[in-house]
């Protein structure tokens, strides 16, 4: 049998295109090596518990996740916005008091970032929030860190917070990731929630 498109492998990419080829009326075949679907997106059932494989989330605000995902089937369990940062004395919070009100004061009384920082924060999600994500991919093209060392961030928020932080969702610690990837992704963690579905992150591609 001939096919008008054929796509090989069947993870997030290739269950997108499949996805538009059929919207768009055509006869395709999906080739997938595996015995499931999903490719790096996968779950696994473990004496009654879901473990999903490596560090996954689903940030909301993503453009292609909104058009291709109905999140109320999926049942998403949501996090707070912020993250628990440990000094090796204590365990300081950071979150963000535009979506967590209550715990501006903690924000301001103990936290890794000075006063200057979090008002660079301010400042850089009023820039994010003024332009779509496809023009920030065309931003500045230099690394993360001297982005976050140009726009004046201290050497103490950029060794607790951003590197431990980022470096979970670039692959990398040295922050040498292009800052047109981390505008985009503070663009979507400050527009969205952090979730994962009920059913662990395979339930996307299922």
């Amino acid at each position: 049998m001939e096919y008008d498109v054929t796509i090989v492998g069947g993870g997030l990419a290739g269950l997108c295109c499949a996805h538009r080829v059929q919207e768009a009326g055509l006869s395709f075949v999906l080739l997938e090596g595996a015995d499931r679907l999903g490719g790096r997106v996968a779950s696994d059932r473990v004496e009654g518990f879901t473990l999903d494989r490596g560090f996954q989330i689903l940030l909301e605000a993503y453009p292609t996740a909104q058009e291709f995902l109905d999140y109320s089937k999926l049942r998403l369990k949501r996090f707070d916005s912020g993250a628990i940062v440990y000094n090796g004395n204590k365990r300081l919070k950071v979150s963000d008091p535009t979506k967590h009100p209550s715990d501006l004061l903690a924000n301001v009384f103990y936290s890794p970032m000075t006063f200057g920082d979090k008002l660079k924060l301010l400042s850089l999600r009023r820039y994010v929030s003024g332009r779509s994500g496809e023009a920030l991919l065309q931003d500045t093209d230099i690394s993360t860190e001297l982005f976050l060392e140009e726009q004046g961030f201290s050497e103490a928020s950029i060794r607790q917070f951003f590197r431990p932080f980022l470096s979970g969702i670039f692959l990398e610690q040295q922050l040498q990731t292009s800052a047109r990837m981390f505008l985009y992704v503070f663009k979507m963690f400050s527009e969205g929630r952090v979730a994962v579905p009920e059913g662990g992150m395979a339930a996307i591609p299922q």
